[in-house]
């Protein structure tokens, strides 16, 4: 038996999530810190299962390939090669179709995020879709020489299942509650969110996500001893 969450979107709105993930794609790749593997956060992956999630599952016919070209379109216009930007976009196209899939297990559209079930499906689909991804990009660095795919594959999970658990939840919130609440509120996480992400993942950043994994994974503290982590040249892989 289905349960649905809100409303499915119009044609109008799924548009316009389109332009967003090919905005935030190129975004998060022109930002990369010149050190990094890949883009540090990648917000075109929530953007992505938050269209297919309140989709009609009959349009999907269109949406899936529409992501395709989008998200190959944004590495494109990102100044990556056009095989890499074939590879990274079937990629990002299997992990929205794998989370989506996931949590609409019995489902006909996204549901509020008002239940710990609900959490923890989204977590576990975080997961999975991340990945889903990072197997599918680390073996495209690894095959086309543009990377390691320890490397790149830690470096891409970490940052599309971490813009899953951010950016799918705008649209999952309980509907009572913003109906309830002072108007203010929601507009104010949004720019608190963005100012800190600004913060974190910005240009003026030279750390990776997996800046200090080594360190840690040998018991050392950060930046100190050989496992310490040279910064490398700018590659043309950057971002996912």
């Amino acid at each position: 038996m289905s349960r649905a969450g809100r409303a499915q979107m119009s044609w109008p709105l799924a548009l316009i999530l389109l332009l967003a993930i090919l905005a935030s794609g190129v975004a998060a790749i022109r930002f990369a810190p010149v050190a990094a593997a890949a883009a540090s956060w990648w917000p075109a992956a929530g953007i992505a299962v938050i269209l297919l999630g309140r989709a009609p599952r009959r349009s999907w016919r269109w949406w899936v390939p529409a992501i395709l070209a989008v998200s190959m379109l944004a590495n494109l216009l990102g100044g990556r090669p056009w095989d890499l930007s074939v590879w990274y976009a079937v990629a990002n196209t299997a992990e929205a179709l794998v989370v989506t899939a996931f949590l609409l297990r019995d489902r006909d559209t996204l549901d509020d995020l008002s239940t710990l079930e609900a959490f923890v499906r989204l977590v576990v689909g975080a997961v999975l879709g991340g990945a889903t991804v990072a197997t599918i990009a680390a073996t495209g660095a690894q095959v086309l020489g543009d990377g390691t795919f320890s490397l790149t594959w830690r470096v891409v999970a970490a940052s599309h299942a971490t813009a899953i658990l951010v950016i799918v939840p705008l649209s999952t919130a309980p509907r009572r509650r913003l109906l309830r609440e002072v108007t203010w509120e929601l507009p104010a996480q949004v720019t608190a969110l963005s100012v800190v992400t600004l913060l974190v993942f910005g240009p003026h950043q030279t750390l990776t996500l997996d800046f200090r994994l080594d360190d840690v994974e040998r018991g050392r503290r950060p930046g100190r001893g050989p496992g310490r982590l040279p910064l490398r040249r700018a590659r043309r892989h950057r971002g996912a």
